[in-house]
């Protein structure tokens, strides 16, 4: 059984930039899917990475991550 002791929830890149490339689904769709996906990480205590890549560029991670997640682990490039 997944617990917050043996799983974690990784998002990657998560950025306004990179989302440009996701032609299957809207971009209002995309971050609402994404923040479903980041607000039981916070609900359950499951531990969080996130990743984003080139900020400078790519912007920041979706707010609707950020604002899900009280505790973020993150790799910033």
């Amino acid at each position: 059984m997944l617990a917050p002791q043996n799983c974690a929830i990784t998002l990657i890149d998560h950025q306004p930039e990179m989302a440009l490339g996701v032609n299957t689904i809207g971009t209002g769709e995309l971050r609402n899917n994404v923040a479903g996906l980041a607000k039981p990480s916070d609900v359950y205590d499951i531990p969080a990475v996130l990743t984003s890549i080139g900020r400078e560029y790519n912007g920041p991670l979706f707010e609707e991550i950020t604002l899900s997640m009280n505790t973020i682990l993150s790799r910033l490039s």
